[in-house]
């Protein structure tokens, strides 16, 4: 049994795996018999390799969703401020970490609030367009 087939069996079982840093937990833990627990020990390397693409593949599909809908959203000729950039960038920071991490609950948190404050943003660049139009 390959390494996909391993972590599709335990999907099957309705057992979550999750690999953070080099460990690997399993959830409901009861559910693993020990047979099993020697096969994932000894396919741990490649059950991770698997579970990193899956990651990796997910984040970059929803990162790819987020700038779509940002890109979608910037107002023409918005021009972002020094400012706005560092905070963009400090949020980008965040989701590359837990990307770089194979955190997908902490990349998604990050890229949502990303979406926000760029979202933010554009609103506050909009709405001082907007002023400065109508007081001239």
């Amino acid at each position: 049994m390959n390494a996909k087939e391993l972590v599709a069996q335990l999907r099957a079982r309705n057992i979550t795996l999750t690999p953070i840093g080099d460990r690997l937990y399993f959830h409901p833990p009861e559910s693993v018999s020990e047979p099993l627990l020697e096969r994932i020990r000894q396919s741990k390397p490649r059950v991770m390799e698997v579970l990193h693409a899956e990651i990796t593949e997910a984040c970059q599909n929803r990162l790819d969703e987020v700038i779509d809908r940002v890109n979608s959203a910037c107002p023409e000729h918005c021009q972002l401020s020094a400012e706005d950039w560092r905070q963009l960038d400090q949020t980008k920071l965040e989701f590359l970490e837990a990307r770089k991490n194979y955190d997908l609950n902490a990349f998604t948190e990050a890229l949502s609030r990303y979406e926000q404050l760029a979202n933010s943003i554009f609103r506050d660049r909009d709405e001082r367009k907007s002023t400065q139009e109508g007081s001239s």
